[in-house]
């Protein structure tokens, strides 16, 4: 039998305060071993312990039991969706040797999703699972862009490995915006808008960035195969295969509202930035097989598409799309700095060209080489709005070298059909980047913090890449346990700098002001800058301040006590008075009200006070950490009890902002004497 993860016990504490104290009642903990790894089988229990030898029955039981970092396993056999991750790190896999299927209906009263990545549910992993349905999305990760919170973030760093996920209402992958560093890696992704198959991307992104699609096998989509747009960066599709699509195949950008954009990373609203698509198949596309739409420095390298532009666009599209500002401006933004290298365009329609630049569709550099064209029905045309060229491959060639290219015989689609999940399983491996120009190094940092405090931190920037270094930065701040970047760590803001110019080894000096995010366990951390230079495909510098920072909640802590610590005079039947001392052991000064009962006990125990002898009520405080507030209770001694036969027992009740959760010292104790 395999050991079970421990669960805390409860302690019993009054809804309210009452005018006789009564015992606090304890229950005892369980005495449960730690276990990491839980198992679920379809004819398991909920009540069971979790065990591969007494399983659980539900995902949504076992979402619900799991702890930061554990696995959850699953029997062959299906479950039901419309489940949330809320847990991070949070590895949910069918178990070795065995195949489970998750799956919610995609019917309009459906759950919205099949599997739902919560905010906070950074690091998550779903593996070797089937996974379909939802009114909406099979997966779908969470963000706040649409609270109207200051700095809106979404759950981020998830690996999504060797899946089938498949018939959704609408998209069957939908990435919102901040959803950063999402990886779909020898996954296989089909059947798009069963229930609206007007709008059903088979992974529709929006302002994710650095999403890494790999190996993947992507068919029988309802639009279009994938976009990722709103400004996402560093967007990787790479050696996957998409086939039978409803509009385009992969889309580097495309038409986004202004408010999914980061227009402080983005003040330009390109709707893509440093995109990759390398190594790809596309078959059987409506509209382009590949299209760059407001992509800034796009890479399209050494990819097959077949069959593509059957009824519109072209083979490779690249165009501008127009933005709509909250001011009512309209505002257009182009294609910038494009690199098309190394492909086999073989179009469908000879009504559509192979490649097609739209007017004002593209600005900067566009290098073309060791291209080959084709179109089935007879030559592969060409158009260049902006210059008027609408013709052949060798006006085309004349007109933009696209050196090294040649037109080839139409390709058969059938040859391009199929696809076998990658043997064993895909082990996936990051891209390596290039060096950063850039390098960063705080200049100080403070000792100690409270959570939801506003900080300020100067950040050393450094043009280290050998010339002039010209454009927008992003700076990511998060805090971390290690002296090093972590995309699970927690984030507190990602600041743009719109356009930072230095010349080579000069340095500048950023100012950054941020809040220090609240809910953070109290500790040590260090504060870690992730600096990209966005629209130089590196990899990000990291800074971390000198010394780590103590991160703690505000706390408001009142402790009860008597003033002079020695027992109080009494005679019965005649006035007397307490003196009660009220400190604040908390770290924010305590504004509020407090009230005040002193009783008469029996014993020196809060178990027995009796009798009511005095109290204050709704007293307004301001009290700062570590001061303290002394109460004066006048009361009548107790008839026909002398001096040193009971004790007084003084207990507070506070309101206060952040409120006292301690009640361990409300408590205060003394003896009496005649």
């Amino acid at each position: 039998m395999r050991p079970v993860r421990a669960r805390s016990g409860s302690v019993f504490r009054p809804s309210s305060r009452h005018s006789r104290l009564t015992a606090a009642c304890v229950e005892s903990l369980e005495t449960r071993r730690l276990l990491s790894t839980y198992w679920l089988a379809p004819a398991g229990s909920d009540q069971a312990a979790g065990t591969i030898d007494a399983p659980w029955q539900t995902l949504q039981h076992a979402l619900a039991s799991v702890a930061p970092g554990d696995v959850i396993d699953l029997d062959s056999g299906t479950y039901a969706g419309g489940v949330t991750i809320q847990t991070p790190n949070l590895t949910v896999q069918s178990a070795p040797g065995q195949e489970a299927s998750i799956a919610a209906s995609d019917a309009d009263s459906g759950p919205d999703s099949a599997i739902d990545f919560a905010l906070g549910a950074d690091g998550g992993k779903l593996l070797n699972l089937d996974i379909s349905g939802g009114a909406f999305y099979a997966i779908k990760t969470e963000s706040n862009y649409d609270t109207g919170v200051a700095n809106p973030t979404g759950v981020g760093n998830l690996l999504i490995q060797n899946c089938r996920i498949h018939d959704s209402g609408r998209d069957v992958v939908k990435i919102t915006p901040g959803s950063d560093h999402i990886t779909l890696a020898g996954d296989e992704i089909f059947n798009s808008g069963q229930r609206d198959p007007t709008n059903a991307e088979g992974i529709d992104n929006v302002n994710g960035s650095y999403m890494t699609v790999n190996d993947c096998y992507i068919h029988d989509i309802a639009t279009n195969g994938l976009y990722a747009k709103g400004g996402a960066i560093g967007t990787v599709v790479e050696n996957s295969k998409f086939v039978n699509i409803g509009l385009g195949g992969i889309l580097l950008g495309q038409s986004t509202d202004y408010q999914w954009f980061n227009t402080s990373i983005n003040p330009a609203l390109y709707e893509n930035l440093n995109g990759i698509v390398q190594g790809n198949t596309v078959v059987n596309t409506q509209d382009a097989g590949v299209a760059l739409w407001a992509a800034d420095n796009a890479l399209v390298d050494g990819n097959t598409l077949v069959n593509v532009a059957r009824s519109a666009q072209a083979g490779i599209l690249i165009t501008g799309t127009d933005h709509y500002l909250p001011s009512g401006a309209v505002v257009h933004q182009t294609c910038a700095n494009a690199t098309i290298t190394n492909n086999t365009v073989s179009g469908g329609n000879i009504s559509q060209a192979a490649v097609d630049i739209r007017q004002h569709g593209l600005s900067g550099s566009l290098a073309l080489r060791n291209n080959q064209y084709a179109c089935a029905g007879g030559a592969p045309s060409f158009t260049y709005e902006d210059q008027g060229y609408y013709g052949d491959f060798s006006g085309w060639q004349a007109l933009d070298s696209d050196a090294g290219s040649s037109v080839i015989t139409p390709l058969s689609p059938d040859a391009y059909l199929g696809w076998s999940p990658p043997a064993g399983g895909l082990v996936y491996t990051p891209r390596a980047l290039s060096a950063s120009p850039l390098a960063g190094s705080f200049m100080a940092g403070p000792s100690a913090v409270l959570s939801g405090q506003v900080g300020t931190l100067k950040l050393r920037l450094t043009d280290v890449g050998g010339k002039r270094f010209a454009g927008p930065v992003a700076i990511t701040l998060s805090a971390a346990s290690r002296a090093t970047y972590s995309p699970t760590d927690p984030t507190f803001i990602t600041i743009g700098v719109p356009k930072l110019s230095m010349r080579a080894g000069a340095s500048k000096v950023k100012k950054l002001n941020f809040n220090y995010t609240s809910g953070l366990p109290s500790g040590s951390y260090f504060v870690i800058a992730s600096i990209n230079a966005v629209e130089t495909n590196t990899a990000s510098a990291e800074a971390a301040t000198p010394a780590a920072v103590l991160i703690a909640p505000p706390t408001v802590d009142l402790s009860a006590s008597f003033a002079k610590g020695a027992p109080v005079a009494v005679t019965p039947s005649r006035g007397s008075t307490a003196l009660v001392t009220i400190q604040n052991l908390g770290n924010v000064t305590a504004s509020g009200s407090i009230s005040l009962n002193l009783f008469a006990s029996t014993d020196p125990t809060i178990a027995s006070a009796q009798q009511l002898l005095g109290s204050i009520s709704g007293k307004r405080i301001s009290i700062r950490p570590g001061r303290l507030l002394t109460l004066r209770v006048h009361f009548t001694a107790p008839a026909g009890e002398a001096g040193g036969t009971y004790s007084l027992v003084a207990s507070i009740a506070s309101s206060t902002v952040p409120a006292d959760t301690d009640a361990s010292n409300d408590v205060a104790i003394i003896a009496t004497n005649a």
